[in-house]
């Protein structure tokens, strides 16, 4: 009778050992952490250079989607006026509207020269513009004593940038016949530059893979134009949409991504506060644009190349 009480207690033990094993395996288990997988949104490509990460919030944050980018205070600057303002001729002399303009990169500005006549003369003056930069031309301008003769200059992306505490000394040389007056100006080709999200970018997403899309700029396209600038004076990129749609850019985190929660409205920049975001492009720069948040998103991609 002991024997079978003792033998019957051995089984009651082992039986307990057996389920309280079984609860602690089953308690740590249920202890490891769960792994998070996080699902994005519908740009697959995104998945791929893993610059997506969630706000604390819960948002749809990007790497450096809020990143303050301080910019270049000379994408702003403007050059001294020159010590002299020219030389008249006999009979007619030149002034300029502004004798220290500026031009972005890519873009235009107009010179107006005015004639004032002298000794009774009334004739036609070409003008012509001497000393102008790589990358910027002004073409030939004519006109007569009583309105402003427009002169335009305009960069190409390839012009360099003027460097930071430079300027370009220019000659606005005004010809009647035998006679020439001149008028100086001091020139600044501003590290600056401005991409446009192109009007029916939807249209653009109709294929898989990274397509470079000239409807951003030819410069940022197919081809890209590889701009130059100085290593201390970065060009200041701001983005402006054209679409009828808002959108967000996919930029690499180093850049600063676009803000998913703060998307380019249309007809209108993209914004950090009230202001346009802007992101500075040092030399050596080659980064790639696209729409963020898009099926197909790389199918309408822009590059930005600056030289090292």
């Amino acid at each position: 009778m002991r024997t079978a009480l003792l033998l019957g207690l051995v089984t009651v033990i082992a039986s307990t050992s057996v389920v309280a094993c079984a609860v602690e395996e089953g308690g740590t288990t249920s202890r490891r952490p769960k792994k998070v997988v996080k699902v994005d949104d519908a740009d697959d490509e995104d998945d791929e250079d893993e610059d997506d990460v969630d706000d604390v919030n819960g948002g749809d944050r990007s790497v450096g989607s809020t990143n303050v980018d301080p910019g270049n205070p000379a994408a702003n600057s403007v050059p001294t006026s020159p010590a002299s303002p020219g030389q008249a001729a006999q009979g007619f002399s030149l002034a300029l509207d502004k004798d220290n303009p500026t031009v972005d990169l890519g873009k235009e500005t107009t010179v107006n020269v005015t004639v004032t006549p002298k000794n009774g003369f009334n004739g036609t003056v070409n003008v012509v513009v001497e000393g102008l930069p790589a990358g910027v031309t002004a073409a030939p301008a004519s006109g007569a004593p009583g309105s402003p003769i427009a002169v335009k200059l305009t960069s190409t992306y390839g012009a360099t940038v003027t460097p930071k505490a430079g300027a370009e000394a220019l000659v606005f040389k005004g010809t009647s016949g035998s006679e020439t007056a001149t008028a100086n100006a001091n020139f600044k080709i501003l590290p600056k530059i401005e991409v446009h999200i192109p009007v029916n970018a939807q249209a653009l997403l109709n294929a898989g893979g990274t397509v470079y899309r000239d409807e951003f700029g030819t410069a940022f396209g197919k081809s890209p134009t590889t701009m130059k600038t100085q290593a201390d004076n970065p060009i200041v990129m701001t983005i402006f949409n054209d679409d009828s749609r808002a959108r967000v850019i996919h930029f690499p985190g180093s850049l600063g991504h676009g803000d998913a929660n703060k998307p380019i409205q249309p007809g209108a920049y993209e914004l950090q506060g009230n202001s346009p975001r802007v992101r500075s492009l040092k030399t050596g720069t080659n980064a790639t644009g696209y729409f963020h948040g898009d099926t197909n998103g790389q199918a309408a991609s822009f590059k930005l190349i600056v030289a090292q």
